[in-house]
């Protein structure tokens, strides 16, 4: 089974990727060498793992967040609570880490052990590049533009209120380009 019920929480069974007992080496790719299917299986994955309801009878009140790595929103909470997420020398390790249990939930909620995260290599598109990049387009990661995500990979994701609307929205505040 996929999802473990307890009373509380819904946990996620994490998939063993491994052969013979060692680890495989993830292969990620840059998010413009991937084929339209492997970006499917990726969205798809984001968003069945996003979908899964891991606060499954939560009474508690307020923003349910389930334990770590067991929920889409339990990343969003850690990386947003986290003083080693930002400003301090384990910026670099602790997004490493982050990411690859971002990853390996990604895997064991596809059941696909192919799925990693695509990296984006923005300096290869140039100044004007990095503006108008494919990545930005309604079918990756959604415009590029201040306000709540309404197109791409997190259309439709609740993370926290946008001040101007009070919507539960997924904000992005883009300073680059923008005058």
């Amino acid at each position: 089974s996929l999802i473990t019920e307890s009373p509380r929480w819904v946990t996620i069974d994490v998939l063993d990727c491994r052969q013979n007992g060692q680890a495989q080496p993830r292969q990620r790719k840059e998010v413009h060498d991937l084929t339209d299917a492997e970006w499917g299986k990726f969205r798809d994955a984001v968003r069945a793992f996003k979908d899964i309801n891991t606060c499954k009878g939560w009474s508690g009140g307020g923003s349910c967040t389930p334990p770590y790595p067991h929920g889409y929103d339990s990343f969003v909470k850690i990386h947003r609570d986290s003083e080693t997420a930002s400003w301090t020398d384990d910026f670099l390790p602790w997004h490493r880490r982050q990411l690859a249990d971002f990853e390996t939930m990604l895997q064991s909620v596809a059941q696909d052990c192919s799925i990693t995260i695509p990296y984006w290599d923005w300096v290869a598109e140039g100044d004007a590049g990095f503006l108008t990049s494919e990545v930005w387009s309604p079918e990756r990661f959604g415009a590029l533009k201040s306000g709540c995500v309404d197109d791409g990979i997190g259309a439709g994701f609740g993370m926290q209120a946008d001040p101007r609307t009070q919507v539960w929205c997924t904000r992005r505040d883009p300073k680059v380009g923008m005058q």
